[in-house]
């Protein structure tokens, strides 16, 4: 296995971390957040979040049909990872410190986050076409 891919384990850990972040961001936008930042910037840290914690969700689910020895996956799981991290991750910098440069990334985190999806229905396709 090469030692940059991917693979069922790190999809794991990734889906791990980015559920630890969204829950602790969560409450903390509940709670401590909204003494130090504006309506606008609260709603767009609780976006990220939610995006945050769907895209945790689908990288387990992508992490244990990896592990169970569905092909292709670790490919869906690389673009959702760089996809989620670039769209949150921009959220949660502007958010936090209304820094307003490459406001284009959020566009091309949502742009890898619909490539994800459709290499996941393409791998689906792929993976069906094998089993026919």
């Amino acid at each position: 296995m090469n030692k940059y891919q991917f693979s069922g384990r790190w999809i794991l850990i990734v889906a791990a971390l980015y559920g630890a972040i969204a829950l602790v961001l969560s409450a903390s936008s509940a709670h401590a957040l909204k003494a130090l930042v504006g309506a606008e910037d609260l709603a767009r840290i609780q976006t990220a979040n939610q995006y945050l914690m769907y895209y945790a969700l689908l990288l387990l689910v992508l992490g244990l049909g990896y592990r169970l020895g569905l092909s292709g996956l670790q490919r869906v799981a690389a673009v959702f990872t760089a996809g989620s991290s670039v769209f949150c991750g921009r959220l949660y910098i502007l958010g936090f410190t209304k820094i307003s440069n490459f406001a284009w990334l959020v566009p091309l985190g949502g742009l890898l986050l619909l490539a994800g999806w459709l290499l996941l229905g393409w791998t689906a396709w792929r993976q069906g076409k094998a089993d026919d």
